[in-house]
């Protein structure tokens, strides 16, 4: 229970801090992407060698993503029509440990929308401008209502008001979210119950 209101609360604050930005300096209709969410490695984040955890880059990443749609406006959208975003997978690459109170930013970008998921891709940047780890991460949408999924790029155009414009990747990240989608794919084959039964039978 500790952990789901210290969870619930880091939330509440940067959807706080979204909210106050979009009304200082509304962005355009959309995702308003490339996204900057700051952020610093603070007591809860560290592992015992002082470094921001491993999984705390997956916490940012999701408070990126609060962020964003809060400031977007999307969270407005999702709230009236209560869907609820699912993730579906997430890789991450870490280059260089974050250290104890150091300042950083998560840029979020879209890579991806299409009939059945949004793929974004997140990437820590030190203060320097060093890139220390990058965060790809799927997620299908849900009508909390009904339980049934949605077609993403629909509601993206409901929510903007026009198609969203196509993701303007580097080379790199084309490899990136090609090897992601492989990887996505062969992970599903390795997680889905006859593969765990064909292990129980060979074993």
């Amino acid at each position: 229970m500790v952990g789901l209101a210290l969870h619930s609360a880091r939330i509440a604050g940067t959807v706080a801090m979204g909210l106050a930005r979009r009304r200082a300096s509304p962005p355009p209709p959309g995702l308003a992407l490339p996204h900057v969410y700051s952020a610093r490695a603070g007591w809860l984040d560290l592992d015992p060698y002082l470094h921001l955890n491993n999984t705390a880059y997956l916490l940012h990443a999701e408070l990126a993503r609060w962020n964003l749609f809060a400031y977007s406006g999307l969270l407005a959208f999702v709230a009236r029509r209560r869907l609820v975003f699912l993730v579906t997978n997430s890789a991450i690459s870490y280059r260089s440990p974050i250290g104890p109170w150091k300042p950083f930013e998560v840029h979020t970008q879209l890579a991806e929308v299409d009939e059945r998921q949004i793929t974004l891709m997140h990437t820590f940047v030190t203060k320097s401008g060093r890139r220390v780890a990058h965060n790809v991460v799927s997620a299908r949408v849900m009508d909390a209502s009904t339980g049934s999924l949605l077609e993403p790029m629909s509601l993206l155009v409901e929510a903007a008001g026009h198609v969203p414009p196509e993701p303007e990747l580097s080379e790199d990240e084309v490899e990136v979210l090609y090897r992601f989608r492989e990887l996505s794919t062969a992970m599903r084959s390795a997680t889905s119950s006859r593969s765990i039964g064909d292990k129980v039978r060979r074993s």
